[in-house]
């Protein structure tokens, strides 16, 4: 179904038309910053990112992918993201130490994982859009 992304670049709207599974591809992507920060494989293995941004390691993740992305997406996602959840909970004291790196700036690791739930609930809406769930 037909996805789309809408956000902000710089203080001008924008919005990219996507599919369900390139809305999972790009949680996917994201969530790799994590992931790397936390010295887990990156999604992205040797896709060249424009830029270590969200929106550049989605492109990367885009182009080097099967176009339009598939569902086979989401199992590689659903693993990812148990072996985040997974990772964090072990990192006890020293979680606010971590940083993970966002391109021009970085964030606490809390923050991160607060950045990826918010990311999830607001793609999980847009998901529900395209798929006209109630």
């Amino acid at each position: 179904a037909p996805v789309r992304l809408r956000w902000f670049d710089a203080d001008e709207p924008t919005s990219r038309r996507t599919t369900v599974a390139g809305v999972i591809a790009h949680l996917l992507s994201v969530d790799g910053l994590v992931a790397v920060s936390l010295g887990l494989d990156d999604p992205l293995g040797k896709a060249p990112a424009d830029a270590p941004t969200p929106s550049g390691r989605t492109e990367a993740y885009w182009r080097a992918s099967h176009f339009p992305p598939t569902r086979s997406v989401r199992a590689p996602w659903r693993e990812q993201s148990h072996d985040l959840v997974r990772t964090v909970s072990f990192t006890g004291s020293t979680a606010g130490k971590l940083e993970v790196a966002y391109g021009d700036f970085a964030l606490p690791l809390h923050d991160a994982m607060l950045d990826r739930a918010f990311e999830c609930w607001v793609h999980a809406e847009d998901i529900a859009e395209a798929v006209d769930y109630p």
